[in-house]
């Protein structure tokens, strides 16, 4: 007997990513006194925060604490999470993230009117060795992001 069944994936219920590390001085980074070479997509970001007065990139540590709060609604096996390092690009982009009916960014937004190609949301742009990544998610990389999500919120402050 032959049956054909169809199996279905049920998206969990959130992905959240907060408490990214902005600056290389950060106590979450080993030798946090470590200077690092800027790429090219933060000088970009250096670039649109000083036409937006914003100056340097401070730690967010209440989008922590609202991630977590929001994690506690949710049983551990419908979330994912990305705090402090993980909140980077590599997880943003990553292709299991379309398996989360809501994702949740919570971190640095920037609106940056004179150029708006600079826009973006900001993830970590330091690892854990202090060394510099590019954790600008700039408007166009955002609009390429493959999310079916239900719902993505974006909580930030420079979203416009």
């Amino acid at each position: 007997m032959v049956t054909n069944q169809t199996v279905a994936i049920v998206p969990k219920a959130i992905a959240i990513l907060a408490d990214p590390v902005f600056s290389s001085d950060d106590e979450r980074v080993n030798n946090s006194k470590q200077k690092s070479d800027r790429t090219l997509p933060q000088q970009l970001l250096d670039r649109s925060a000083r036409e937006t007065d914003i100056g340097v990139w401070q730690r967010l540590p209440g989008t922590r604490t609202e991630a977590e709060a929001i994690m506690a609604l949710v049983p551990d096996s419908e979330r994912v999470h990305g705090f402090d390092f993980a909140a980077n690009r590599e997880m943003i982009t990553n292709p299991q993230l379309s398996n989360y009916r809501i994702i949740h960014l919570a971190t640095h937004g920037l609106l940056n009117s004179t150029n708006p190609e600079l826009s973006g949301v900001v993830l970590s742009l330091f690892d854990e060795q202090g060394n510099s990544q590019n954790g600008f998610l700039r408007l166009h990389d955002v609009f390429n992001l493959n999310l079916p999500a239900e719902l993505v919120v974006l909580s930030a402050c420079q979203t416009g």
